[in-house]
């Protein structure tokens, strides 16, 4: 079972009530999820491998636009035990998240990025320094 991040997690967040959009009148649109949905604690941690299997990094967070969409994932890469780690925001479209046994109730991620690791080293950095604390 294959699952894009961007599919989910933004129709997850999109079918989110936003409190600040609703008044008294508004419906509100409740939500029955798939059995291919996740929530993104399940996902917090999980390590990114490219295409060989190499891994290349973990997801550490994730970026929604106005408290609907889904712009980015945050992945860290480098470092050693957190000391030394960076990180890069990557288009959510560009994961493929895979669940590792379906029929095992402790469930596990496969997360696959198509780019080699010193590729994503490269890549442009993002900080959380004046936006939010990390």
């Amino acid at each position: 079972m294959k699952v894009l991040l961007s599919t989910a997690l933004a129709g997850l967040l999109a079918a989110a009530p936003v409190a600040m959009a609703q008044d008294a009148n508004s419906a509100i649109g409740y939500v029955t999820p798939e059995t291919t949905d996740f929530v993104f604690s399940e996902l917090e941690g999980e390590d990114v491998d490219n295409l060989q299997g190499e891994e290349i990094g973990e997801i550490h967070d994730i970026i929604v636009r106005d408290g609907t969409t889904v712009t980015a994932v945050v992945i860290s890469v480098g470092g050693f035990l957190g000391i030394g780690e960076s990180y890069v925001a990557v288009d959510p479209a560009s994961l493929t998240i895979e669940q590792e046994d379906p029929d095992d109730d402790d469930v596990d991620w496969e997360v696959t990025l198509d780019i080699d690791r010193a590729s994503l080293e490269a890549a442009p950095k993002f900080e959380y320094e004046g936006r939010w604390d990390d």
